[in-house]
C-alpha cells in the first residue's frame, strides 16, 4: 500500500492535474492525503470536487509552510511506501506500474527513485524564464521522483520544520547517512513544472537554505 502526501498552498492554478495524475494511477487500496495549508485561494473548493474515498484531506487553519505541511501528513500515513508530489508538478503515465514492479523484483527496498523531466508551464511566456535553461533529463532527488518505505521515515524523522528552505534535502541526508538499500530507475518518475514562483529560482534564497542544510549534514 502507498500512501502519497500532497502539501497545497494556493496552488490551484495546477493543483487539479496533479491530483489527477495520482488517483488516474494509485490503486484502490491506496491513500491521497492533501494537506490544505491555509490557502486563501480556490484550492479548498478544487480538493473538495473529488469524491474519491482514496482522498483523506487535512485543513490546516495557517499556513505553516511545508515541512509542516509534509509532517502532518506522515503523522497519518498508513502506507508502507511514501510517496511525496508537490502541487505544481505531476506523475508521468506508467509511473507507479514501474514503481511496483521495482519493489516486487527488489524485494522491498527502502528507497526507489527515478528520473526528473522538467518543463515550462505552458501559460508562462518562455521569455520571461530565459534566464533559467531547462536541464535535461536528470537523477534527482525531489519530492515526486524518491519513494520511501515509512519504516524508514519513522527511524530517521520527519522533516526539520526550523528550515526555511531545503528540507527534503536535509532528509534525502539523513537517508544517505542510514546507509539505507536504494535501487534506481530509468524510468521518468517526476514531470516538474517551471513558472514563476518556483522557490528554486530564487538563488539567493535557495543558496542560504542549502548552505544551511550542508552545515547540518557535516555535524552529523
Amino acid at each position: 500500500m502507498h500512501s502519497v502526501i500532497l502539501p497545497c498552498y494556493n496552488g490551484a492554478l495546477y493543483l487539479e492535474e496533479c491530483v489527477l495524475s495520482v488517483l488516474s494511477q494509485i490503486s484502490d487500496k491506496d491513500e491521497l492525503i492533501i494537506i490544505d495549508d491555509g490557502s486563501t485561494d480556490e484550492s479548498s473548493r478544487i480538493i473538495e470536487r473529488f469524491e474519491d474515498h482514496r482522498i483523506r484531506l487535512i485543513h490546516r487553519d495557517k499556513n505553516g509552510g511545508i515541512g509542516e505541511a509534509r509532517n502532518d501528513g506522515l503523522r497519518i500515513a498508513t502506507g508502507r511506501y511514501i510517496n511525496f508530489i508537490d502541487a505544481d508538478d505531476y506523475w508521468p503515465k506508467g509511473r507507479y506500474k514501474s514503481l511496483e514492479a521495482l519493489i516486487k523484483k527488489h524485494q522491498y527496498p527502502d528507497v526507489i527513485s527515478g528520473k526528473v523531466e522538467h518543463f515550462y508551464s505552458p501559460e508562462i511566456d518562455p521569455k520571461r524564464l530565459a534566464h533559467f535553461k531547462l536541464p535535461p533529463i536528470q537523477d534527482a532527488s525531489l519530492p515526486g521522483s524518491v519513494v520511501i518505505s515509512n519504516d524508514l521515515i519513522q527511524k530517521i524523522g520527519y522533516f526539520d520544520t526550523s528550515l526555511k528552505g531545503g528540507e527534503f534535502v536535509d532528509l534525502m541526508a539523513k537517508i544517505l547517512h542510514e546507509k539505507s538499500s536504494w535501487i534506481k530507475s530509468e524510468d521518468i518518475f517526476l514531470l516538474r513544472r517551471i513558472h514563476l514562483s518556483n522557490y528554486t529560482l530564487n538563488k539567493k534564497q535557495m543558496n542560504d537554505s542549502y548552505l544551511t542544510v550542508i552545515k547540518k549534514h557535516l555535524k552529523r
